[in-house]
């Protein structure tokens, strides 16, 4: 391989820097494979101070993987809410579900087999094996790209179409019996010091061996693929109130937020919002609902869309036959103990039930 100096001349300085700049993480006292994989799911696409007290409360609740794997799904949504990618949550429950009956309630040490879990892919068990277990796998995250593509001023794109070549040149630098803490920090070195706009060249322990640095290139580094556009929409959302309750819908499995709770809404044109929201909800759910005012409209953005949120409170003269599982009407109480999409919590808080 074509690199600027060996392994131990990069690992052996960037070791040295992370055993006095590592940030204190809770996943790091006492990492079980159970920690590390509960946490490495939660900092998926999520920077870790968000992740800290959604990792304690987790912890608190759920002990073990066998906890979770009993554990109903209202239950687990709860206890995510906020954190999004919701689709991560569902893999780790079957994932758990499946180290309880097929590997004994622990995390297999296999690469194979980890790879086999719901949601794992080669960073996850990369991850877990090296930080738990201490084998030679490498874990290749955002950050961790973000130093290789510069320290080795590489022109691949850092898309997961080439995370093979970026795994490649983590492990040639990776040193004999330190995978575990070489994978963080590599990763920790982007979180703090590599940083994507204006990185700390100064504070960089591997500084003097990075081409890109010393080529000129680093503004350029990593390369990225273009980014899609984002998508501006309005969403009419229906609240209706019945005797103290309100209408909620359970979302499918599939796409947003699966298995969340929300108000009834639907992508809207701007057109008679009354007749709009009566139309939508007799095609959709046989209810007549009358429209009573309006709730401020916000804004939010969720999955290369920003939405505009209209929330429309209506009522009803009386109550037509509607029930089936993914349907519930909710009273207050009963509505802040349900996993909700923070857009939907939002409106929750303001919902006048006393009108």
């Amino acid at each position: 391989m074509n690199s600027p100096c060996s392994g131990e001349t990069f690992s052996g300085p960037l070791l040295s820097w992370y055993a006095l700049n590592r940030r204190n993480l809770p996943w790091r006292k006492n990492p079980t494979p159970y920690r590390i994989f509960i946490a490495e799911v939660m900092l998926q696409q999520t920077q870790a101070s968000r992740v800290v007290p959604y990792f304690a409360r987790w912890m608190k609740r759920f002990r073990n993987f066998s906890m979770v794997a009993s554990a109903s799904l209202d239950e687990l949504l709860l206890l995510w809410e906020g954190l999004g990618y919701y689709t991560r949550l569902h893999s780790l429950a079957h994932a758990c579900v499946e180290i309880v009956e097929n590997h004994g309630g622990g995390f297999p040490r296999g690469y194979r087999e980890a790879l086999a879990l719901p949601g794992v892919g080669p960073y996850t068990a990369g991850a877990v094996l090296s930080m738990a277990y201490n084998l030679p796998h490498p874990a290749v995250d955002a950050n961790a790209k973000r130093v290789l593509a510069r320290y080795c001023d590489l022109e691949v794109p850092v898309d997961k179409g080439n995370d093979a070549l970026y795994r490649e040149r983590s492990l040639f630098f990776m040193p004999a019996g330190k995978a575990g803490s070489f994978n963080q920090a590599l990763m920790e070195l982007g979180a703090l010091c590599c940083l994507p706009g204006s990185p700390c060249c100064r504070d960089c322990p591997v500084q003097k061996g990075c081409l890109a640095l010393s080529r000129g290139t680093l503004a350029h580094r990593p390369v990225r693929l273009s980014r899609a556009k984002v998508r501006h929409i309005q969403v009419i959302v229906g609240i209706i109130l019945w005797n103290g309750h309100v209408f909620l819908r359970r979302r499918s499995q599939g796409g947003l937020w699966p298995g969340m709770w929300e108000f009834p809404n639907w992508e809207w044109n701007g057109e008679n919002e009354a007749g709009s929201i009566r139309r939508l909800f007799m095609r959709e759910y046989g209810l007549e609902p009358e429209f009573q005012f309006s709730l401020s409209a916000f804004s939010c953005s969720f999955a290369g869309i920003r939405a505009k949120m209209f929330p429309l409170v209506c009522t009803l003269s009386s109550l037509s036959a509607c029930s089936g599982e993914n349907v519930r009407w909710t009273g207050r109480s009963e509505l802040f103990d349900l996993p909700l999409p923070s857009a939907h919590r939002r409106i929750a808080g303001i919902i006048p039930f006393s009108k």
